[in-house]
Parts: structure tokens; sequence; C-alpha cells
């Protein structure tokens, strides 16, 4: 006498496991695709910095190396501050001057007028691009200058060229430039920011 087997049991199993298995290799998938975005995104938003950042660098030298004239970020060898506060142009933007808040690390205490001294700071910025792909740059400039003894090319305590001072008579020059890949509105705001910094020493 023969036993008649049901099969239903192991085919049910048998799609179960194979369901199981697939949606296991779905979610894997679907997981390095979206690391995949995330870093993407990081990479571009980190593209878009250092690029800000570089622009930045760029302008500067445009503005101090001018086809006629002096440099726009002269100051006297003597020690007295700039004639005038310097303004820039960038990228066909309007004119931007540099900083004028009152503060002794980078403007005359005395005056507060945005005009530096030798070694002060001369900070501005920019926004680059239209909304929503717009960038910010801020952009510092220091100018090392004395007519009567070498000078040290210190920038917020930070011997920036080690290997020798700034000699008498020659002019010396910082750039730092920060770039983001957000408006310069939004860089204290809660979104995600991602700096880049571009230094030059001449």
């Amino acid at each position: 006498m023969r036993t008649q087997h049901n099969q239903d049991g192991i085919t049910l199993l048998i799609t179960l496991l194979l369901m199981g298995v697939l949606m296991g290799v779905s979610t894997s998938l679907l997981n390095v695709t979206l690391k995949q975005y995330q870093l993407s995104s990081i990479s571009l938003a980190s593209e878009i910095a250092f690029q800000a950042a570089n622009a930045g660098v760029e302008c500067i030298l445009y503005n101090d190396f001018p086809k006629t004239g002096t440099s726009t970020f002269y100051v006297p060898g003597d020690g007295s501050e700039q004639a005038v506060q310097p303004q820039i142009k960038c990228m066909g933007g309007g004119n931007v001057a540099s900083d004028d808040n009152s503060n002794g690390s980078f403007i005359d205490p005395d005056t507060g007028n945005g005009r530096a001294i030798s070694g002060g700071e001369q900070r501005f910025q920019f926004d680059w691009g239209t909304s929503p792909n717009q960038s910010c740059t801020n952009v510092s400039v220091y100018k090392f200058y004395s007519t009567s003894a070498p000078v040290n090319i210190l920038v917020n305590g930070v011997d920036m060229r080690t290997s020798s001072d700034c000699p008498a008579g020659g002019v010396c020059t910082v750039i730092q430039s920060r770039g983001y890949n957000v408006p310069c509105s939004e860089i204290t705001s809660g979104a995600k920011v991602v700096e880049r910094e571009f230094s030059q020493v001449y």
C-alpha cells in the first residue's frame, strides 16, 4: 500500500526562503544606494566650498596686482593706517568694502574706520551664484610692510613664514580664504554647512 505525501508545505517553505533572500539583497542594495547618495552630497558640498575658497583667493590676487596703480590692499610702511578703506569687486558683483566693525585685532582701535595698518586684517565677504546653488566666501588679507626693519608675519599669533621675516622695504602678503556651501546668511544657522580653507603666502 503506497502512502501519498503532500508537497505543498515544502513549496511554501522554499517560496518563503527565496522571498527572504530577495528582500535581504534588496535591503542591502537600497542601503548601499542611500550611502552613495549621502557621500555624493557631501562630496558636492565640499567641492562647492573649496571652489568658493579658491575664488576668494583668485579675486584677492586680481585686486592685489592691478594692471595700473598700486595694490588695493596697500598699507603704509611707517606704521600708519591706510588712506582709504579698501573696496573690491569680484566676478561682476558689486563693490564690497573691508570689514569696518571696530575691532582692535585688525582695525586701528583709535579710529575703528576700517583702515588697516601693517599686519592688520582686511576682511571681505561675498555670495556667489544664485539660489539654491549659492555659496559664500569669507576672505582675509594681511599686508606686512616696514621701511625701517624686518617684520614678523604673524596672523592670529601664528608665524605664517617661519623661514624668515618680511624684509625691510619689502611687502609680504597672507591670504586666508574660507569657502562655504551655503549663502553667507546661512553660515551660522542649523543647515549642514561645509567649510574649506585655502591660504596663500607671498
